[in-house]
């Protein structure tokens, strides 16, 4: 009879050889990492919590909240936050690398240490020893609106919100605007505040001077397309620069103090004109206190970080050449080293100079009905200006990647299941021949001899538009074949294969040979 006994758990996932069954999780512990099912016990069961937001489903974690940036509505996305959390509580997170590597991403790995620093800060209130890390994760995703900030203000309770600011540099301080329109994912690495100025030229801020007009207010006035200096003010040493919660009463949110940088004694105070009744319940006015809050701090420090240029397309053919060199090599879209791909993308187009009017790379999807690419815009859009080099990091190449419909096909087909997966070889035909390349603009249609449309080296490195043809010509074979090795930079290998066009002359040989048969026909 005591064989028929349920089996009590003593230890955090089953044993060896315990009866532990693929799909069949209701005799583990919940938070516990199952090494054999390599599953997770979770308090929802097997349905996930519908997050919403306004009465309408949400997919991308919002701005400044736990889950930010996490797909909310994917089983698998949220299971990697709930694997990386075990990890960084369990102190076991390199194991759990090997087993995943998956976790190591960005937006994983930054909810997992959220829902961390929450757990560890409920552990140490004696009203809230029964609420675990787990619970923390259900919390996020039934409420998609609470922040960290809100979370912990609820932990340590009104009276903790101090109305003095904290004294933090200005650097390590991320100002957060949780607009009502954001719902997607951002391209770029978040700024840490709204990097737009949309207030029309010539309107006053939406802060107040108590000093009434002061010198800046001409400056705060100019159209924020204009190049403009440094603003001669500088948040006082100790000015709160977090952002306004909601339900989270702070009334050192309505006034912000500046310094002159060359005078420190003289203090500017900026106030919200709308204190007197102001409602900390009201989204929408906290949102507006918020938006005030970053007019003042952009106006007087300016974005973080300078704006990333749109990829153009010899980088998206370079991005295409490493992930293949990557595929190649037994990497899988899980473990591509996306470091090293950046970085050969660098020095690829190191001291290279694309000139104004080279195309630009144009997003797509890839259509497996069709087995096509689909492009969201018909035309090729053009550079503006000339840039030297090429400056991506490891996160732009990985979101990058995802954006480009023939790239991300083929990072897909390599974490498919084997059955349904398929060669490389055939993958990479298929994506070829399948692309679906539409009119290039007129101003980059046919590119002369003379003019110097291709790529300039600088410091008289490679090839240039004056160079002459025979010059040229020695580089390459006489029939202008691509005879070079997938080690060799795809860049120069490009420009060795229009070299030898140019060599020939603008008239590819199949024109001259049509030619020359009509003369010997007009002669007999």
């Amino acid at each position: 009879m005591a064989g028929n006994q349920p089996r009590q758990l003593t230890k955090p996932y089953p044993e060896p050889g315990a009866p532990c069954h693929h799909g069949d999780i209701t005799n583990h512990t919940i938070g516990q990492y199952c090494v054999i099912c390599t599953r997770m016990k979770m308090p929802w069961g097997g349905f996930l919590p519908v997050a919403r937001y306004q009465g309408l489903p949400v997919s991308i974690g919002r701005t400044g909240t736990i889950l930010q940036a996490v797909q909310v509505d994917n089983p698998r996305e949220i299971g990697l936050v709930a694997m990386a959390t075990w990890a960084i509580v369990t102190n076991q997170w390199h194991n759990a690398v090997q087993m995943n590597a998956s976790i190591e991403r960005g937006r994983i790995q930054a909810a997992a240490h959220a829902i961390t620093d929450i757990a560890y800060l409920v552990a140490q209130k004696h009203g809230f020893a029964e609420v675990k890390w787990w619970d923390v994760l259900h919390e996020a995703l039934k409420n998609p609106e609470l922040t960290v900030a809100a979370y912990k203000t609820r932990i340590r309770g009104p009276a903790a919100v101090s109305t003095n600011s904290k004294i933090k540099s200005e650097s390590s301080r991320a100002v957060i605007v949780a607009e009502a329109d954001e719902g997607e994912e951002q391209e770029d690495e978040d700024l840490g505040y709204d990097d737009t100025d949309k207030i029309p030229d010539g309107e006053k801020l939406l802060f107040f001077s108590r000093d009434g007009v002061d010198v800046d207010d001409e400056f705060d006035a100019m159209d924020s397309k204009t190049e403009r200096k440094i603003s001669p003010w500088q948040f006082a040493h100790g000015q709160d620069l977090d952002p306004a919660y909601w339900a989270t009463p702070d009334t050192s949110k309505f006034f912000m103090v500046r310094q002159l940088r060359h005078n420190p004694n003289k203090i500017n105070v900026r106030e919200y004109p709308h204190i007197a009744g102001f409602d900390w319940n009201d989204k929408e006015a906290v949102q507006a206190l918020n938006r005030g809050r970053n007019q003042i701090i952009l106006r007087t420090i300016g974005p973080k970080a300078p704006p990333r240029l749109p990829w153009s397309q010899k980088e998206r053919d370079l991005l295409r050449h490493q992930v293949i060199l990557g595929l190649n090599h037994g990497y899988t879209k899980n473990n591509m080293p996306w470091e090293q791909v950046a970085h050969n993308i660098n020095v690829d187009l190191e001291k290279v100079t694309q000139r104004k009017g080279s195309l630009l790379a144009r997003p797509s999807k890839w259509n497996t009905r069709t087995n096509q690419e689909d492009f969201y815009m018909k035309r090729y859009l053009t550079m503006q200006k000339s840039r030297t080099g090429s400056d991506r990091n490891a996160t732009g190449c990985m979101n990058q990647s995802t954006k480009f419909g023939d790239i991300d096909a083929l990072l897909r087909n390599s974490v498919e299941h084997s059955s349904r997966r398929k060669p490389l070889n055939d993958m990479i035909k298929l994506v070829s021949e399948n692309q679906h390349v539409p009119a290039v603009p007129h101003v980059c249609a046919a590119p002369s001899a003379t003019q110097g449309g291709k790529i300039q080296m600088k410091d008289g490195e490679g090839s240039s538009g004056d160079e002459p043809s025979s010059a040229q010509s020695d580089r390459i074979q006489n029939n202008g074949a691509d005879t070079s090795s997938d080690d060799e930079p795809l860049m120069k290998r490009r420009q060795s294969y229009h070299t030898a066009n140019k060599s020939s002359g603008n008239e590819p040989p199949f024109t001259k040979r049509r030619k020359s048969d009509m003369v010997n026909k007009l002669k007999k």
